[in-house]
């Protein structure tokens, strides 16, 4: 971020070590926002480019918007390995929850520490899904929703990429793809982000 005199002084920054990714983050600003009696949450990490700030802009009022009519807004979901939502950018709205409030309070504090890049991915988003819809019953929404033409624009695109011996589970399955890999463009000029693997290095070197 190279505009960080241009954030408003309501933004608080909280300063965090290297150590557990994504998730330990979310935790440490759930847990400072409650602290401050906030209630409505969005989330999002550093695999987000910014290509568009006006329009990237308007996709948070749009996930702020979908948040008064439900508990949780994805961005996207992948059934890629299994069903879960992608934990790039997501809301939570605890407003009409005070019983989940609590239960994802207590589990932030008992798991505020240092994660490894499977321990996230296996623990916490490969299983957002069951999370949201089985355990919590929230109602959710999704904001990136491909249709049959522009899924079938990803599933070409992911052949070309990856090729077809490699990737029998897309082959088999159309939903196993996960198109916000291969619709970035599409993506991009909707939403004004682009996703990138930015801390593919670091990972590799954090676990070495």
């Amino acid at each position: 971020m190279t505009n960080l005199n241009e954030i408003p002084e309501s933004i608080t920054s909280i300063s965090s070590g290297t150590q557990g990714y994504d998730l330990n983050c979310y935790i440490k600003g759930f847990l400072e926002g409650i602290l401050h009696g906030k209630m409505k949450f969005i989330f999002f990490n550093n695999s987000l480019f910014i290509s568009n700030p006006v329009i990237f802009t308007k996709t948070l009022l749009l996930l702020d918007k979908e948040l008064d009519h439900v508990n949780f807004t994805g961005f996207s979901i992948s059934e890629e390995v299994r069903k879960h939502f992608q934990s790039f950018l997501f809301g939570i709205n605890l407003t009409r929850d005070a019983y989940a409030l609590q239960i994802i309070k207590d589990t932030c504090i008992k798991f505020d520490r240092a994660f490894t890049r499977d321990e996230v991915i296996n623990l916490f988003e490969l299983r957002s899904y069951v999370y949201v819809v089985d355990h919590l019953k929230w109602n959710y929404s999704v904001l990136f929703k491909p249709g049959f033409y522009l899924k079938l624009k990803g599933y070409l695109t992911f052949l070309l990429h990856l090729g077809f011996l490699d990737n029998i589970p897309g082959l088999l399955r159309f939903e196993r793809i996960n198109f916000s890999i291969f619709l970035k463009r599409d993506i991009e000029r909707k939403f004004g982000f682009r996703k990138i693997k930015s801390t593919s290095i670091i990972n590799k070197w954090n676990e070495s």
